[in-house]
Formats: structure tokens, sequence, C-alpha cells
């Protein structure tokens, strides 16, 4: 009789240690009278993992009769965890948590939120749980050798970046000077290999274009013999050699011995005296000081081998 009164006693608590121990989770719960009717219940699936795992949390409950949860409902106590995911449904709440902690995780006491059927917000409350985070040093990780996954990778300082961009201006800059530069020498290469019209030919053209202006007739008598006298001392310059342009009448008198010259430096004083002195030349005065300048360079300008003046 002894013997199956013990039996008796060994097995019931067999079955209680069964009832407590469910599983492999690790449970807090709410020891109120009720427990069966209303309650919760909070659990991770495992009692430890390694740091950068995951593991979930599961929140069982049992609402008071008319109550209902909110979408995506409130829990207390969990605010230190890094929450990855959310699952509500079959009278549970599931998440799922990254562990982010050496040591371990552990919650708060948790309470979760949700009406009750006088529409009013109430919450149902168990304790906080723990769970333990593993090295993934290995059971020693104070002798574990720690080695680069790759190899180093070198990265310019900040300031590197804006010397490079400074370089890559300047550098342009530095082409387009080059390039200005190169541009203007061919230009003036171009302009001594091109062929120049004879210093005849660039003056009579010159002073058709004067005759053109009209500035005679407007009135504009010393700005026609500025340019008049101009055109005659730059022609002296090519033909002769010496600045005419840079030298005062009187200077050039002193240059000259040919008699087809004087002639035209007598021209030149009549010019003067209507550029400095104001004199104002008569009106026929302008197709007779032409005429002297044109045939001063027909007489002076170039002959090919039957002397005719070469156009």
């Amino acid at each position: 009789m002894p013997e199956k009164r013990l039996s008796g006693i060994v097995l019931a608590a067999l079955v209680l240690s069964l009832i407590v121990c469910d599983g492999p989770y690790v449970r807090a719960q709410n020891h109120d009278e009720n427990l069966g009717k209303t309650g919760l219940i909070a659990s991770f699936n495992t009692e430890s993992a390694p740091v950068g795992g995951m593991v979930d949390l599961e929140i069982r409950y049992t609402l008071p009769e008319g109550a209902y949860l909110t979408e995506g409902p409130e829990i207390k106590g969990i605010e230190d965890l890094t929450v990855v995911a959310k699952e509500a449904g079959d009278g549970a709440v599931r998440l799922k948590i990254l562990l982010d902690k050496l040591g371990g995780i552990s919650t708060g006491p948790i309470e979760l939120g949700y009406i009750d059927k006088n529409n009013e917000k109430s919450y149902l409350g168990t304790d906080g749980i723990s769970l333990s985070t593993l090295s993934n040093l290995g059971e020693r990780p104070e002798e574990a050798q720690l080695r680069p996954i790759q190899g180093i990778i070198y990265s310019w300082p900040y300031y590197m970046v804006y010397l490079f961009w400074i370089g890559i201006v300047l550098l342009v800059v530095l082409a387009g000077l080059l390039a200005f530069w190169l541009y203007k020498k061919r230009k003036r290469i171009m302009n001594i290999i091109r062929p120049q019209d004879p210093p005849h030919i660039i003056a009579g053209r010159e002073l058709q274009y004067l005759n053109s202006q009209g500035l005679f007739e407007k009135g504009k008598y010393k700005e026609f013999y500025f340019r008049f006298s101009a055109i005659i001392r730059t022609y002296m310059e090519t033909l002769r050699g010496f600045p005419a342009g840079e030298l005062t009448t009187e200077e050039i008198v002193r240059h000259v011995s040919d008699e087809k010259d004087r002639r035209i430096v007598d021209l030149l004083r009549q010019a003067d005296l209507v550029k400095f002195a104001d004199s104002v030349p008569a009106e026929h005065r302008k197709e007779t000081d032409m005429d002297t300048v044109l045939g001063y360079i027909q007489e002076t300008a170039p002959t090919d081998s039957s002397g005719r003046g070469v156009k």
C-alpha cells in the first residue's frame, strides 16, 4: 500500500513538471488566480543565442470577455530591445528580436494594451524575462585571434577630394590658355605666310575708301586731312624705309632727296595748315590733292619688264 501511494506521488510530480516546463521556452507569467480566464505569458524560443543572431519573443494572452487588441498592439517593457518584426494573431503576439548586446538582453515588466468591453484602455501584465547571449569568439574570447575579413582599404583624407577638383579646374584653365596661345600663334604665322598686297595697292584702296566717306563734302576738313596725311606717310614709310609716320613734315624733308618725294612733302605741308592752323581749303582742293597723291603712287609703284606699273 505505501508503495502505491509513493508511485502516485512520483507520477503527480512528473506531470506537474511537464506542465511547468512545457517545451524549450523560458516563461514568465502573471500569477493571478484568474490566469486561466485572463492572463499573459511571455517567453523566448531559446535560453541563449550568439550575438548578431535572431530570437523569437512570444507573448500569449487571454483577454477578458468582450475585449480586443488594437492593430499593432501596444507592448510595454520591450523598449530596450531591437524589434525587427511583429506579428499578432491566434491569441499571441510574436516578435523577432535582434541580439545586438553582449552579455544578454532582458525586458522590463511586460504589459499588453487592449480595449475592454466598455471601450476603455486596459493592460495585461507579467514579469520581465531575460536571455543570455553567447560570444562568436568561442568559449574563451580573450584568447581569440582577430583577423581582418579582407585587406586594408586605403581612403583619401577629406581634403584630398577638394585638392583633386582644384587640380582639375587648374588643368582646364591651363588647357584653355594653351589653346588660345596656339590659336594666336597660328594666326600670326598665317598672317606672315599669307601674301600681302603691295604698298601702292593698299594706299590706292585706302584713298578710294576715304574718298567714299564724303568727309570733305560734309565740312569735316580736319578729319579728312588727318586720314589723308596718314595714308601718304604710311606709303612713304614702306617705300623709302624711314619712319615717316612718326616724324613731322619738316623732319621728313631731311630724309627725302627725290623730286617726286619733295612734291608730296609740299602736299603734306598744305594738309598741316588745315589740320593745325584751321585753314579752310577751297572746294576743288580735294580733287586736286587726291589726283596729286594718286599720281605720286603711280610714279613710284613697281614696274614690270614692259615699264608698266604693277597693279
